[in-house]
């Protein structure tokens, strides 16, 4: 017997960055841009799975975003990868 997720959604981010530190993003992480991706779909997988799929698709996706932001943020700043986060765009989330 197969189960089916009925609650699987697919979430793009536009993610606007600078370099903030120069020398930490030379030398503090090997490719900072690939850690920011890979940070970025962390903290989207983090706050999406723990909302709920209506919030995502409506009233809540302000809030989801602020939070993927916020989360970001933090890991930037954990690697000092001299990478400071502007802003953080929800893209249209489509539902299952």
């Amino acid at each position: 017997m197969l189960s089916k997720d009925e609650n699987i959604v697919s979430v793009e981010l536009a993610v606007q960055y600078r370099t903030g530190n120069a020398k930490d993003f030379l030398f503090n992480v090997v490719n900072p841009v690939t850690s920011l991706q890979q940070a970025t779909a962390s903290a989207l997988r983090q706050v999406i799975g723990h909302t709920t799929l209506n919030e995502v698709l409506t009233s809540g996706r302000e809030k989801v975003r602020d939070q993927v932001q916020r989360a970001l943020v933090d890991i930037m700043n954990s690697y000092q990868a001299g990478i400071f986060i502007s802003d953080v765009a929800l893209q249209p989330a489509k539902p299952p």
